[in-house]
This record gives structure tokens, sequence and C-alpha cells, in this order.
């Protein structure tokens, strides 16, 4: 008589998909070491890479360490010591995952500059002051931003450590606090869309750096107004503006730190952010403003920063969404075959 495992002994919920995605990442982290390699010649970068990609998330996740242990403490509770085990295996894999994708990610945004030139900011300003009325974005948030009172250079720090939780750890926090296994493959899937797939594919069809570079790239004053608002709301002599020096100076040094790569389209910040507003929404019905309200911020920042022109951030949204939408769809089969499918006993299709 054969046994049935139990709760404690079965495999973690989303257990499969995950190991799926180690093996996805193993091979992408190989696909771009020989990129690197082969286009910047420097075989050498991966360590290095690693270090500092393994050094960032540890600030990340020590920026949340006392809500992790509170949902440690609250899954020993709940689940008890013995499940916790058995999910901090899976977590651990997870981890390793992410710490390898982004590591990946970050070599292939590095060295997508040097396989095609940036070329697509002038079509992508059009565009951002044709939907707009003949106005740029940025101007547009800067004025509403002024005349509300909005702290701009507070808000530095929510779209760098608030969104790169889930952003960035998303499968960390599947495997931890997620058991529907259909949900946690669905949101890798999605996962990997937003970050190799739109931030390194679809960037590298449509290269381009972004309002806040646009006058260094094309030595224009294009932007000159940009650089203006960002002076008057403080962003230019806070962190951000820190950053942004260290990002072009880094791109003209050919640097290939984590994060020291620039793409603006499409914005993988707000995919991400799409991403965790539609799990938060499939979470509970309670939680879909909070995930709006947090998508917003997203785009608002990304666009008043001058990181991205908006129709960066609005493709991802449209993208990632079509992408969930997706997912979510059964499978559509013909009705015979469905019929089939139905009546067909246990093991009588091949």
């Amino acid at each position: 008589m054969s046994s049935v495992p139990s709760p404690i002994s079965a495999e973690p919920a989303g257990a499969a998909p995950l190991r799926r995605l180690m093996w996805f990442t193993v091979g992408y982290l190989a696909f771009a070491v020989l990129l690197a390699s082969l286009v910047r010649g420097q075989p050498g970068l991966l360590f290095g890479q690693m270090r500092m990609m393994l050094g960032f998330l540890s600030y990340v996740l020590g920026s949340w360490a006392t809500v992790l242990a509170l949902a440690l403490a609250v899954a020993l509770w709940v689940f008890g010591a013995h499940r916790v085990a058995a999910r901090a295996r899976v977590v651990a894999g997870a981890t390793l995952a992410v710490v390898l994708m982004l590591t990946a990610f970050s070599l292939v945004k590095t060295t997508m500059p040097a396989l095609l030139p940036f070329w697509a900011d002038p079509a992508l300003a059009a565009v951002d002051r044709a939907l707009h009325g003949g106005h740029d974005p940025y101007a547009l948030l800067h004025d509403w931003a002024a005349r509300v009172g909005l702290p701009g250079p507070r808000m530095h720090g929510f779209y760098l450590a608030v969104w790169a939780l889930p952003a960035m750890g998303l499968p960390i926090l599947l495997a931890a606090f997620d058991r529907d296994a259909a949900r946690i493959r669905r949101f890798l899937l999605l996962y990997l869309f937003a970050w190799p797939v739109l931030g390194n594919v679809v960037a590298l069809a449509g290269l381009s750096v972004g309002p806040v570079f646009y006058d260094r790239l094309l030595d224009t004053e294009r932007f000159a107004g940009l650089t203006a608002a960002l002076a008057a709301s403080g962003l230019a002599d806070s962190g951000l503006g820190s950053i942004q020096s260290l990002l072009w100076r880094d791109h003209l040094a050919g640097n290939t730190s984590p994060g020291s790569g620039i793409s603006a389209f499409p914005s993988v910040h707000v995919a991400t952010a799409t991403v965790t507003a539609l799990y938060l929404a499939e979470r509970h019905r309670a939680l879909v403003v909070p995930g709006v309200l947090f998508l917003l911020a997203i785009l608002f920042f990304s666009i008043y920063s001058g990181y991205h022109y908006a129709v960066d951030g609005y493709v991802s949204i449209v993208l990632v969404t079509a992408a969930w939408a997706l997912l979510r769809r059964p499978l559509s089969l013909p009705a015979a075959m469905r019929r089939r499918v139905a009546i067909a006993p246990v093991g009588g299709l091949r």
C-alpha cells in the first residue's frame, strides 16, 4: 500500500519552478560572461560582479531586517519549525538564483553600448512631447510637485531601497511566503520577462540614455530645462545627482560595476513595479490600491528624476500587463481535443 507524503515531508510549493529558475540563471550567466568576454575582452568580470551584487543584496536585505525577522517569527508560529526548515532550503536556492540573474543582467546591460550605439533618444523625446500636448512630461511633474510642495529628494530612497526588495527579490519572497505553485510559476516568468527580456533584449533594440543624459550624449540643450528643474528641486545636489554623475562617468570609462549600465527604454523600474502591483492584486483585493499607488510612485519618480521618458514606463506597464494576462489564460485547445482530455483515463494520453 503506497503512503501519501505528509505535509511536513512534501516538497514546498513552488520548488520545481524555482529549480527551473536556477537552471535558467546559470545559462543566462554563462551567456553573459561569454558575451562580455568576447565583446569587451574582460573574462575576469564575473567574480567582481558577483561580489558587488552580493554586497548590494546584503544591503537591501539589511534595510528590511526588522520586517524579515518579524515575518520569520510569524512563519515559525504558523507553520512550525519543520516546514520552515524545508522552505528555508528553497529560499536559499532562490536567493542564489537572484544573485546569478542580477549579475548576468548587469553584465549584459553594461555590454550593450559596445554592441549598438545609443540611437533612440530623439524619437522617444518626440513621442513623449506628442503624447503630452506638446509638453515634456518631466516639466509637467516638476511644476505640479512645486505647487504641492513635494519633497523630491526624499523620494530617492523610496525609488531605490523600497523598490529594490520586491523588484529584485521577488523569487525570494515567493519562495518564503507563497504556497500556490501556479502563481509562483506565473510570477517567476513575469520576473524574467521584466529583467532579461525587457531590460536586455527590448532595451538593446531601443537603446537610449534617457532625458538626464540626452544633452551629454548629443551635445545639445534639448533638456536644459530638466537640468534647471533638478537643481531647483534639490535633486541635483542629493544622492540622486551623485549617482547620475557616477553613471555617466562609468559609461565614459567603460566600467561594468553592478547598476552602472545606462538604458532608458523600456523602464525596468516600472516593469518590476508593475509585476509587484499585479502580484499584490492577485493575493488580495485589499492590496490592489497599495499596489497601484506603489506603481504610480515609481512611474512618477522615474520621469521626475529624468532617468526615463514617460513612454518608457507606459510601454513597460502595457507589456508586463499583457504578459500577465496571457499567462493567466488556460491553454486554448480545440473542442474535440478538450473532450478527449476530459474522458481519457489517467495515462491514456501520450
